[in-house]
């Protein structure tokens, strides 16, 4: 439940053993990311992604972690207020 609306960065921390392994964040039901690369490592060094200016709006919004190429480890992801987008009057 978001109380504050606007842009948020998104830290994602990952590893994976595979060349190509990604993933995208989709925010009800519309791709919020491109897709995002997940590092190779030996899959146990995690690495931390940040994807800037992920737009979320006041209230529920629905979160989707969508594999597009598997093989990796997801440890957590962490969405930190970049901006406030409200204008008030």
């Amino acid at each position: 439940n978001v109380s504050t609306p606007g842009s948020f960065d998104v830290h994602i921390r990952a590893s994976s053993k595979q060349k190509s392994s990604g993933l995208r964040i989709l925010v009800d039901g519309a791709s919020a990311t491109p897709d995002i690369v997940i590092p190779q490592s030996d899959g146990q060094n995690w690495k931390t992604i940040t994807i800037k200016n992920v737009k979320f709006n006041k209230g529920w919004n629905r979160l989707r972690v969508m594999a597009t190429l598997g093989g990796f480890n997801l440890n957590y992801l962490q969405f930190l207020l970049t901006e406030n987008t409200t204008t008030k009057n």
